[in-house]
């Protein structure tokens, strides 16, 4: 055993117990509250977190369920290929919310408007199909399966294509229903 250290047994129970009782007294109220901490809830409120962690969500659901139409380069697990891709994907999403916010500010998505949807949307497809091009043609990370039908004028897969089409709605009414429910949930 190495020198000053002790051996976990019953007698370090008290002792570690005593030390995070001392260190919750000096921590302020405010810090101790988590997630439900003023901070916390500022960062829950933002609509950048928001967007990230339903886009990360929603499109890690679709990449686990068109990852078949796929045939992946790297050597990577099927959850690991998906976990990248739906991070990408989240930080695609970002790209489109702060274009769509330099229209129409950083509250739009409580009033969502044709423009910054539009932009929005328009943005992280531009994107999407921008990197699968490049992907696919250009670095080779990943190919299409037999069963991936492709759009004719591009050459890349209509999956990626319908996935820019059909979350974007979803990912922005769950994010506006969790501010609005945030909001609701810490007024006086």
């Amino acid at each position: 055993m190495r020198r000053g250290v002790r051996p976990i047994g019953p007698g370090l129970l008290p002792e570690v117990r005593g030390s995070l009782s001392a260190m919750r007294r000096t921590l302020p109220t405010r810090a101790r509250g988590g997630v439900s901490s003023d901070v916390g809830r500022a960062v829950l409120d933002l609509p950048e977190t928001n967007l990230a962690l339903h886009a990360f969500l929603v499109h890690f659901v679709w990449e686990v369920h068109h990852f078949r139409l796929y045939s992946i380069t790297e050597s990577l697990s099927h959850v690991d290929c998906c976990t990248r891709a739906a991070a990408g994907d989240a930080v695609l999403v970002l790209g489109g919310y702060w274009f769509a916010s330099a229209v129409a500010g950083r509250r739009w998505i409580l009033r969502p408007r044709r423009t910054p949807f539009l932009a929005f949307v328009g943005v992280g497809l531009d994107l999407a199909i921008g990197i699968e091009v490049m992907s696919v043609r250009m670095l080779g990370r990943w190919s299409y399966s037999d069963s991936m039908p492709l759009v004719p004028i591009l050459g890349i897969g209509v999956s990626p294509v319908l996935q820019w089409l059909v979350l974007p709605p979803i990912i922005l009414g769950l994010s506006k229903r969790s501010l609005e429910g945030g909001r609701t949930s810490s007024a006086p």
